[in-house]
């Protein structure tokens, strides 16, 4: 944690107000104590700046869109500025049409704060008198911004002498990639209602489920889909600019938004959040760039608008006199897939993020140092493509390494395999083809050896599968002196199988062992079966509907069995796709999209213990909305969402 700086941000009324420089190893982020803004939020890896904003305090005192600023006494909209506490009635200044919005004419926006700093964090703090806006009480605000690694974190803490409310709200705009549109930019969130507005964008006390709506995103969903809709609540606001209700109570995940480099995660234990789409700014911000239509989003963590007036809404956004009311929001802010760079292999490797422009499915993976070869094919034609990346983010690609359509008649590559033995790298497919009569499938290993980036030997087919064997994936492992192809099958009754090969040649003289034994509990309802060999163990990754487990076993050549030793379950999808000597294995995610696919790793190493945990890892849990944490040595959290 770097040394809090300070400098002039500018004058108002005379009085000079500060500009707060608070920086970590992952990022940056810049507060002023001018309505207790939050200026900058910089994710370093990438260098984007997420926020929308200006460059001096002058600027925030003109515009009118409360950017980045500590909103209060009350967040978002009270009809007709009026509202009953305790018998007595209190009248607040209609600065939106009919209703009091934002705290009113001089909300906490426009108020300069005290300052307080730690180490970490910096503390604004603020007294609000009784009656200022119309609000009873007097009432001491603080709002802490707090450095996270992969983000800040914004505490509120508030006291009065007598009852009154306080809805806090941070207003922050975000472009996750830094310029240009949001349009986009990917949402998701598990709020199943909303709340419609009425004509004066009030939300109104009668929540909507989102069900088959452009307001459901439970699952991911473009911010496009919904802008371009004809839903006559988006025509009535100009875009999205409507109330969620998130279940549960305490910190939790509020939404979660992508960008082509970053994902930004909001966190808060407020009832709910306001998602709104920048519908009518257009002006001149930081570095003289030009904000648009379009050029940001919110998502405002707060109580439900007007809360203190709808019988229905039981949270209420009041603070009993002498009671303390704190809050808490968190902004996270990850590279697409959850991973920080700086986390990376003994060697220094790095992770990688590409998107494709049509659907894929990768097949193997392997370290050639100092580069990373990632083996995949197109569902539409089957054949094999490669990408080259030294750095995870540059990429070199390589089109049709492995073309079947040139073959014969196929239906792709099933599984393959990657094995480097005296400087030559030996790859193995699975096959899949038609016999003349166009009735059966036969499955096929095909091999291609390349040294120094050239080939050495074509492909080359080394024997068919027995016909009836429906081959699902495969893998090679050289143990000893013997080359062992392991293959996931469904037999001719369609029950899910482990087929067991071996050879001393690998280009000839294979010889078909069996089955393995293994419980059958084990494999019944296997969507996926992967085999790993590492030094004397072997890991078998089983997908389920539920989640893959991963199993260490030791392998009785004798009987041809696994004998399981210790297992882990991940309730996500795991794939692990290649090793490197003893120790390296790659885990990647992949996200099936109508136009294509994004690929990412999750942990690039693991350090091939019983507990199947990476060297830098501590555990891997998953939270309630089925988010994954990767919890580092360092302190730091990884975090990623597995659903799809």
């Amino acid at each position: 944690m770097k040394q809090i700086q300070k400098q002039s941000f500018g004058k108002v009324n005379e009085q000079e107000v500060f500009l707060y420089h608070l920086e970590n190893e992952n990022i940056i982020a810049e507060v002023s104590n001018y309505g207790a803004t939050l200026v900058s939020l910089i994710e370093k890896s990438s260098g984007i700046d997420v926020l929308l904003g200006y460059d001096n305090v002058e600027a925030y005192r003109k515009q009118p869109f409360y950017m980045g600023a500590s909103i209060g006494r009350v967040a978002n909209r009270i009809a007709k500025g009026q509202f009953t506490l305790n018998g007595e009635e209190y009248f607040l200044y209609r600065n939106d049409r009919e209703n009091s919005l934002h705290g009113g004419k001089n909300g906490f926006h426009t108020k300069i704060f005290g300052v307080r700093e730690e180490e970490d964090a910096i503390t604004f703090v603020y007294e609000s008198f009784d009656l200022e806006e119309g609000y009873p009480g007097n009432l001491n605000v603080e709002i802490c911004y707090r450095l996270l690694h992969d983000g800040i974190q914004i505490e509120t803490r508030a006291v009065s002498d007598q009852d009154t409310l306080f809805a806090y709200t941070n207003h922050a705009y975000f472009n996750l990639d830094g310029e240009g549109d949001i349009v986009n930019q990917v949402i998701q969130s598990y709020a199943e209602y909303y709340a419609p507005n009425d004509e004066n964008a009030l939300a109104l006390e009668d929540i909507v489920y989102v069900d088959q709506s452009i307001f459901d995103f439970r699952k991911e969903r473009k911010i496009r889909e919904g802008l371009e809709s004809q839903n006559e609540q988006i025509l009535l606001c100009g875009g999205y600019d409507h109330h969620f209700v998130v279940d549960g109570e305490g910190l939790r995940k509020m939404a979660i938004v992508k960008g082509k480099k970053l994902s930004l995660e909001v966190d808060s234990d407020y009832p709910g959040f306001h998602f709104y789409t920048a519908n009518f700014q257009k002006e001149e911000g930081k570095k003289g760039k030009i904000y648009d239509g379009r050029a940001s989003f919110c998502i405002e963590a707060e109580y439900f608008p007007n809360a203190i007036n709808y019988d229905s809404i039981l949270s209420k956004p009041i603070v009993r006199g002498g009671e303390v009311q704190q809050h808490c929001i968190q902004y996270h802010l990850n590279r697409i897939g959850g991973t920080m760079e700086n986390i990376k292999t003994k060697e220094g490797r790095q992770n990688f993020h590409f998107t494709t422009e049509k659907p894929i499915q990768i097949k193997m993976s392997y370290y050639d140092e100092p580069y990373w070869h990632i083996l995949y094919s197109s569902s539409k034609d089957g054949s094999l493509h490669e990408l080259i990346t030294k750095n995870g983010i540059d990429y070199e690609e390589k089109e049709n390494i492995l073309s079947l359509d040139t073959l014969w008649d196929s239906h792709g590559v099933v599984g393959g395999s990657v094995l480097k033995e005296d400087g030559k790298i030996y790859y193995a497919y699975v096959g899949k083809r038609e016999t003349f009569s166009g009735r059966n499938e036969y499955h096929q290993l095909l091999s291609r050896i390349g040294k120094n980036d050239k080939v050495v030997k074509g492909n080359k087919p080394l024997f068919l599968f027995e016909e009836g064997k429906e081959i699902v994936s495969c893998k090679v492992v050289y143990v000893g002196d013997t080359y062992r192809l392991f293959a996931f099958a469904y037999d001719e009754e369609k029950q899910p199988r482990i087929l067991s090969y071996s050879s001393k040649n690998f280009f000839m003289d294979w010889v078909d062992e069996g089955y393995i034994h293994v419980e059958d509990s084990l494999l019944e309802g296997a969507k996926h079966i992967q085999i790993e060999h590492v030094g004397e163990q072997y890991y078998l990754f089983v997908e389920k509907e539920k989640g893959t487990t991963v199993y260490v076993c030791d392998f009785d050549e004798g009987n041809k069995e696994f004998l399981i030793r210790t297992k882990k379950e991940y309730p996500t999808k795991l794939y692990c796709l290649g090793s490197d000597k003893d120790v390296v294995y790659m885990v990647v995610s992949f996200i099936d999209q109508e136009e294509g696919c994004e690929v990412f790793s999750l942990i690039h190493t693991l350090e091939m213990k019983e507990d199947i945990l990476k060297e830098n890892i501590l555990s891997i849990t998953e939270t309630e909305d089925e988010n994954i944490l990767f919890e580092a040595k360092d302190g730091r959290i990884l975090k990623d969402n597995m659903q799809g």
